[in-house]
């Protein structure tokens, strides 16, 4: 308790001083040349040390090769090639708004390439697909026969104990047979249609999953279509809605698989769709684009939420119905005061 206090009387006093000394947000540690020239310059701020602290090595460093890519080459040879003329903070001449489109296609490929994986991946749990299934089980054992067992072996290390190697053996065996054992009942339990996740009183009935789809989406189409009115069209709220539910099964199987919602590459995925069916002679054509990728995000990363809580609840023992109630009594109430919050700050 006292390391968190100290680190949050340290952040508080570094984030106030910024707010007094500017500069401390932009340190020139390369020289005031390329500071100002080529905007290389050092924001210490320790809310982003926390959030590295956070994110780990793995999305940092990553982070860090694509910052020294972008400014450190693309930006000066836009530069000089006359790509991007204008002075390097000009979004709309300058190489900080030419590399926004390197970088957004880098991210595009990569969300249809992962998401397009994840899709095809759900593709033999579809009925009458469960050849492709059966097709890649038989290659991956024909590899096997070919190349041998590609899984890691591993063996006990050398103890000059016998009492203690006779243990482990017994305990091993011990092991081998309970694992055996489990993967028997898990298979009995598959061919019998496994167990009901939960007793029938505390499921939801198919008839209110139905009425609530269909209520949410009338709902999610009518507010969308108020707020922006014919700025955005009807047919496109419409399409952009149906896109969310596709792209919300998408996202929430990758974050079961790889604990990552990839909302960033789902609104991406969405923007370029909506890029290709609206024309660019329309004079909405941004607000469009950037409406379309909200929708298909926010239903993605809702939907993950969800089903989070849901498998929390579930591996507590929670009743689904009550877990379910709970959520539509809290997102009902977080909607509207969300909605008051945001006029308070703009007003």
């Amino acid at each position: 308790m006292g390391l968190l206090l100290i680190c949050f009387l340290i952040s508080g006093f570094f984030t106030i001083l910024t707010y007094f000394l500017p500069i401390v947000r932009n340190l020139p540690i390369f020289g005031t040349v390329a500071a100002n020239t080529w905007l290389w310059t050092l924001n210490p701020s320790l809310a982003y040390v926390g959030q590295g602290v956070i994110m780990g090595t793995e999305t940092t460093l990553h982070m860090t090769l694509g910052a020294i890519v972008g400014w450190g080459f693309l930006s000066p040879l836009a530069k000089f090639k006359g790509w991007a003329p204008g002075p390097v903070d000009d979004w709309e001449h300058g190489s900080k708004g030419w590399i926004v489109w390197v970088s957004l296609a880098i991210m595009l490929v990569d969300a249809v390439v992962s998401l397009g994986y994840v899709g095809c991946r759900s593709i033999p749990s579809f009925p009458g697909m469960g050849f492709i299934e059966n097709f890649r089980k038989r290659l991956h054992k024909a590899r096997e026969h070919i190349f041998g067992d590609a899984s890691p072996q591993y063996s006990l290390l050398q103890n000059q104990d016998e009492d203690f190697q006779s243990h482990t053996r017994d305990t091993t065996n011990d092991i081998m047979e309970a694992s055996r054992d489990g993967n028997d009942d898990i298979d009995r339990n598959d061919d019998d249609g496994g167990d009901d996740d939960a007793p029938a009183d505390q499921r939801i009935g198919r008839r209110l999953v139905v009425i609530g789809l269909i209520t949410s989406i009338i709902l999610c189409i009518g507010t969308t279509h108020f707020v922006f009115g014919d700025l955005v069209p009807l047919y496109a709220t419409v399409v952009a809605v149906f896109i969310a539910l596709l792209l919300s099964i998408m996202g929430v199987r990758a974050l079961g698989e790889t604990d990552l919602n990839p909302v960033s590459g789902i609104s991406k995925l969405a923007q370029l769709f909506f890029a290709l069916i609206i024309p660019q002679s329309n004079k909405s054509s941004v607000l469009i684009n950037l409406v379309a990728g909200a929708v298909s995000e926010a239903g993605a990363l809702q939907a993950g939420d969800l089903m989070q809580d849901l498998k929390t609840g579930h591996l507590l023992g929670a009743a689904p119905n009550a877990q379910f109630w709970g959520q539509v009594i809290g997102a009902t109430a977080g909607a509207i005061l969300s909605a008051f919050i945001y006029r308070i700050y703009t007003s």
